[in-house]
């Protein structure tokens, strides 16, 4: 069967598809191809020798379903070898400007107080932001697999008020935001 198992090709079978599409064969001018990708979608394309019509099936597919063995994504850590993991308290160890916020929470905080300090109405894009500034904390809500999705900021965060507040910067709206690995580190 080439590389496809016998529940990929029963799963071809229960979709209509038929033996030649799951194996890849042409037979009677009926010429068909099936594929598994890495997001665990199985496609499958029929075309005809007489007409030209190309008829397309997409299914979803348990990839453990259709693999001899799993594969384990990749750990990330933080700089000083920490793993970042969903649940974890993280601080911030760069200071960062958050564009994607709500207008409400353009601004900064003030580095001896550390009281958030709104930015004024009008001004240019560099004012119409959150400036996140070092040691301000939150919590990791999802780590991102690198090798599958590939994202450029795969740690997700989030920041609320009156959560996380050790080292007395408090945001002033719950809000998340991505990051990349050298961007923080796990405290607890």
């Amino acid at each position: 069967m080439r590389g496809i198992s016998r529940s990929a090709f029963g799963l071809g079978l229960m979709f209509g598809i038929g033996a030649s599409s799951v194996a890849g064969f042409n037979i009677c001018g009926l010429s068909n191809t099936a594929c598994i990708s890495k997001r665990n979608i199985f496609s499958t394309t029929a075309t005809t020798a007489a007409d030209s019509s190309h008829i397309s099936k997409r299914f979803s597919v348990a990839l453990s379903s259709t693999t001899e063995a799993t594969v384990e994504a990749p750990k990330l850590y933080d700089p000083n070898g920490k793993e970042f993991v969903e649940g974890s308290v993280v601080r911030v160890i760069k200071p960062l400007k958050a564009y994607h916020v709500p207008p409400k929470i353009f601004g900064g905080f003030d580095e001896v107080t550390k009281v958030f300090i709104p930015a004024p109405e009008v001004g240019n894009r560099g004012s119409k932001c959150l400036v996140v500034p070092v040691g301000m904390r939150g919590r990791v809500i999802r780590v991102y697999d690198v090798e599958d999705l590939g994202p450029a900021h795969p740690i997700v965060v989030i920041f609320e008020p009156g959560e996380n507040t050790d080292e007395g910067y408090e945001t002033p709206l719950r809000f998340k935001m991505h990051f990349d690995t050298f961007e923080l580190e796990v405290v607890s």
